[in-house]
């Protein structure tokens, strides 16, 4: 038996050295594949990077309009603004010192609606 097993340690030599050069070769590809991914984030990351900046710059020169807008509209308004002085007429009025005379039937429903009787006499003339 071990005559056997010294004439095949070349190929168990060469089954082992295979088997450490694949996992190797594997641990490469897998770092290979690791930095790629990365990369990928840090571009998304920068290209989300920009993306938020323009926003913000956009954000910027809107408010910067918006806001000379508004001065000019208040500008605009301001100027608008006329004070008018005038004298205003007041009429005076006499009264004639007769009385005036309701009608009783209205007189009567206005006292139902209240929960009153309908005794006209009861109301004062005014």
């Amino acid at each position: 038996m071990r005559a056997a097993l010294i004439k095949l340690w070349p190929y168990f030599l060469a089954v082992v050295l295979g088997a450490a050069s694949a996992w190797y070769i594997r641990g490469l590809i897998a770092d290979r594949e690791v930095n790629a991914v990365h990369e990928d984030y840090r571009q998304e990351q920068d290209r989300l990077k920009k993306q938020v900046k323009d926003l913000e710059e956009r954000d910027r020169k809107n408010t910067e309009a918006s806001t000379s807008r508004v001065d000019k509209a208040e500008e605009k308004r301001q100027g608008e603004v006329v004070y008018v002085t005038q004298e205003v007429v007041k009429y005076v009025t006499k009264y004639r010192d007769s009385t005036c005379h309701l009608n009783d039937d209205w007189v009567c429903g206005y006292n139902r609606s209240l929960g009153l009787s309908c005794d006209v006499s009861a109301t004062p003339e005014s």
